[in-house]
């Protein structure tokens, strides 16, 4: 399987963490620059958006949760969602709420960087959105190692990239009582180096962040 990747990426490392979990041979190729990313990707990806996979067959895959699912349900001899429904939905409730509420608020403002601010009152407004939905996942996860059970599980898969991220966002004050209100995921980002398969996807992502920051200096 070939995997179109960033390493900085939230959304790829989400599939690299449970490519790493099922033990998949995957090939990762570099996405073009961006975002946003030129208009030819739209051939491999309609909405110019990454991870896309192409399977071992030739299909082409992309958005990062419907490829989860599908590694999930292709490959489920190393599960990673539990055998009870219950327990399956509070998963997907801390996925949906990070796909889509606290990334996409974050990743801009993380973007923009210190040198190009946002206006403090949009970044309020963003930060009080993140802090309810952070607070939700924060009252769904146990207190580690992993976030929901006794084995690594797709909310792992998110959790541990978007943990990364949100440790950039200490530099606004603000941010830093948001995380000390959420202990639990305050102190996953431990939880998760000690987790093998996700410590190695978050070395990844450590390396090309400096990588970055090299490069922009």
């Amino acid at each position: 399987m070939k995997l179109y990747n960033k390493p900085l990426s939230p959304y790829c490392a989400f599939i690299r963490i449970i490519a790493e979990v099922k033990d998949l041979p995957l090939k990762l190729v570099d996405a073009p620059a961006g975002p946003p990313l030129p208009e030819e990707f739209r051939e491999i990806s309609p909405m110019r958006r990454i991870p896309v996979l192409i399977t071992g067959s030739g299909e082409t895959l992309f958005e990062a949760s419907v490829i989860a699912e599908y590694l999930e349900e292709r490959f489920p001899e190393k599960p990673m969602l539990p055998a009870d429904p219950k327990d399956r939905a509070q998963i997907r409730i801390i996925m949906r709420l990070l796909d889509l509420d606290v990334l996409p608020s974050i990743i801009p403002v993380l973007l923009a960087g210190p040198a190009n601010p946002f206006p403090a009152e949009k970044t309020a407004k963003i930060f009080d959105h993140v802090r309810h939905a952070l607070k939700t996942v924060e009252d769904r996860i146990s207190s580690g190692p992993y976030a929901l059970g006794e084995q690594v599980t797709l909310a792992d898969a998110w959790l541990a990239p978007t943990r990364y991220l949100l440790e950039s966002l200490r530099r606004f004050p603000s941010f830093e009582a948001i995380l000390e209100d959420c202990p639990k995921i305050e102190g996953y980002q431990t939880n998760a180096q000690g987790i093998p398969e996700i410590a190695s996807v978050l070395g990844e992502m450590h390396d090309a962040r400096k990588a970055i920051a090299k490069a922009a200096s």
